[in-house]
C-alpha cells in the first residue's frame, strides 16, 4: 500500500504541467462554488436578520390569537412567576414585554392610523436596536435651500438632493445610497450634509410619557420633537382610549410600511391609554443559539415550561412565513444555477482526467507488461487523482477565502431600482458574504466527488486496456 503512494506521488510531480492543468481546473470549480454559495447564503442571512432585528426577534411569547386577530382584547397578564419561567432557559439571552394595539393618531387637521408599541425602551434596544432607527439627519425645505447654493455639489446631486424633501434618515450612509454617492467620495460631502441636515431628537428613558414617531408618519402629521400627537382608540374590553403625547424622537426604518405607521412608547404608558394595566400581548426574545434546530429545541422547552392554554411560542420562521418560503423558492433557484455549475464544472474535470490517461496509454501498458497488475494500475491512479485534487480543493478555499472576509466585511452596496426594491420588503440595500461555515465544506465533498466519478471511466479502459495496443499506440 505505501509503495502504491510513493509512485502516485512520484507520478503526479513526473508531469508538473499536466498535474498543474488538473489541478487548477478543480480549483476554479471549488472557488466559484464556494464565492457563489457564500453571496447566496450571506443574503438570506442579511434577509433575516434585518427583519428580526426590526421587529420580531427570534421567537415572541404571545397570547394564542394574537398573531391572527391582533387585537387588545387577545392579551395576557404579565407575571413574576412567567418572566422566572422565561428568564431561566439557559438559550434566553434578552426578552422585552410588549402591548401593541391599534389607533388614530391626530395633529391640527391631520389624522392616520398608527399602530402603538408600548415597550421596555432599554430591553427594546438589546433586541431589535432601536436606538439605531432614531432619526440623526432629516431633510427641510429650509436646509435643502442651503444645501443647494453650495459650489461642491454638481447639478445631478442637487437634483437628487431636491427630492428628498421631507425624508429623514438614521445614518449617514443611507443619505448616500438615496443620493447615490459613491463610497470614495464619502468624504467629500459627509461633513457638509450632516452639518446641514442634523436632526435632534431623543431615546425613549425609564417613565417616560413621550413617543417616538416613524419618520414618514410624521412627515404626513407634520409634526417633529417638541411636538404633540392626539391618539385615540379603544381600550381593554372596550373603555375609551384617548391621550396627548410629547414626541421625544423621530425613527427611520427601511420598510416603508412600518414608516408610515409605527409609534413606540413606553409600555406603562401604554398599559394606561388602553387601560389593561400589568397586561402585555407579546414578549419578544433574543436566544444565544440562533439555527434552526437549537432555536426549535428552545421554542419547544419554553412551550413545556409555561404550560398556559392561552400563551403560545413562535419562533421567527412562524411569525414570517411569507419571507421563509421566498428564501426557500430562492435557495432552491440557488442550488439550480450550482447545479448547473456543477455539470460544467464536472465535464471539464473529466475531459481533463481523460486527457490525462489516454495520453499515458503507452506508459500504463508498459507498466502492465512489466508485471503491474490491472487493478493496482486502478489504485495508483486514484491516489494520483486524490492527491492532484486534493491539491485543487484546498487550493480553491484557500483563494476564496480573502474574497469571503472582503465581502463580509465590505458589503456590496445596492443603489438604483435594486436598492428601492429592497428597501421596500424592510431589507438594507446591501449584499454581504458569509461567514465561514459548514457550506464551504459542502462544496469541497460535492467537487471531490466528480472527481471520484471522472476516475470511473479511465478505470474502466484500463480495465479492458490490450497491452500489445497500447504499448504500440
Amino acid at each position: 500500500m505505501n509503495e502504491n503512494i510513493k509512485i502516485a506521488w512520484r507520478n503526479v510531480w513526473r508531469n508538473k504541467r499536466r498535474t498543474i492543468i488538473t489541478a487548477s481546473s478543480i480549483f476554479f470549480a471549488v472557488f466559484f462554488a464556494v464565492v457563489l454559495r457564500s453571496f447566496q447564503l450571506g443574503s438570506y442571512d442579511h434577509w433575516t436578520k434585518n427583519v428580526i432585528r426590526a421587529y420580531t426577534g427570534y421567537a415572541q411569547v404571545q397570547h394564542i390569537d394574537f398573531w391572527d386577530d391582533r387585537s387588545i382584547e387577545n392579551t395576557f397578564d404579565y407575571s413574576d412567576e412567567l418572566h422566572e419561567k422565561i428568564q431561566n432557559n439557559e438559550e434566553i439571552e434578552s426578552l422585552v414585554p410588549r402591548l401593541e394595539g391599534f389607533a388614530l393618531g391626530s395633529t391640527g387637521d391631520q389624522t392616520k392610523g398608527i399602530f402603538l408599541i408600548g415597550t421596555d425602551a432599554s430591553k427594546e434596544n438589546q433586541v431589535t436596536k432601536l436606538a439605531d432607527k432614531l432619526v440623526r439627519y432629516r431633510f427641510t425645505e429650509k436646509n435643502i435651500q442651503q444645501l443647494l447654493v453650495q459650489d461642491l455639489f454638481s447639478d445631478a446631486l442637487k437634483e437628487k438632493i431636491q427630492e428628498q424633501k421631507g425624508h429623514a434618515y438614521a445614518t449617514f450612509e443611507r443619505i448616500a445610497l438615496h443620493l447615490e454617492i459613491e463610497e470614495a467620495d464619502y468624504d467629500a460631502y459627509k461633513e457638509t450634509l450632516e452639518k446641514a441636515t442634523k436632526y435632534e431628537g431623543t431615546y425613549l428613558q425609564a417613565n417616560d410619557d413621550g413617543v417616538l414617531v416613524a419618520s414618514a408618519l410624521a412627515a404626513f402629521l407634520q409634526i417633529g420633537v417638541g411636538d404633540t400627537i392626539v391618539l385615540l382608540g379603544q381600550g381593554y374590553q372596550g373603555v375609551t382610549a384617548a391621550g396627548k403625547y410629547p414626541v421625544r424622537g423621530l425613527l427611520h426604518f427601511p420598510s416603508p410600511d412600518l414608516n408610515a405607521r409605527m409609534v413606540y412608547t413606553n409600555l406603562q404608558t401604554a398599559q394606561t391609554f388602553f387601560s389593561c394595566k400589568n397586561r402585555i400581548s407579546s414578549i419578544a426574545l433574543n436566544v444565544e443559539n440562533t439555527d434552526d434546530v437549537s432555536l426549535s429545541k428552545t421554542v419547544e422547552e419554553l412551550s413545556n415550561s409555561i404550560q398556559d392554554e392561552e400563551i403560545t411560542v413562535k419562533s421567527w420562521q412562524d411569525l414570517n412565513k411569507e419571507m421563509v418560503q421566498q428564501i426557500q423558492a430562492d435557495n432552491s433557484g440557488g442550488i439550480l444555477m450550482l447545479s448547473v455549475l456543477y455539470l460544467i464544472i464536472g465535464f471539464g474535470i473529466f475531459g481533463t482526467v481523460l486527457m490525462m490517461s489516454t495520453e499515458r496509454k503507452r506508459e500504463f501498458g508498459v507498466m502492465v507488461a512489466v508485471g503491474m497488475q490491472k487493478y493496482k494500475l486502478n489504485i495508483i491512479l486514484m491516489y494520483e487523482m486524490f492527491f492532484i485534487s486534493s491539491l485543487g480543493i484546498i487550493a480553491g478555499i484557500l483563494g476564496s477565502i480573502p474574497i469571503i472576509l472582503y465581502g463580509y466585511y465590505n458589503p456590496i452596496r445596492l443603489t438604483g431600482e435594486m436598492a428601492a426594491g429592497m428597501e421596500a420588503y424592510g431589507i438594507e440595500a446591501v449584499m454581504p458574504m458569509m461567514w465561514f461555515d459548514t457550506y464551504i465544506l459542502n462544496q469541497a465533498i460535492v467537487v471531490f466527488a466528480l472527481v471520484i466519478v471522472s476516475i470511473v471511466m479511465p478505470a474502466i479502459k484500463i480495465a479492458q486496456m490490450n497491452v500489445i495496443k497500447a504499448i504500440r499506440g
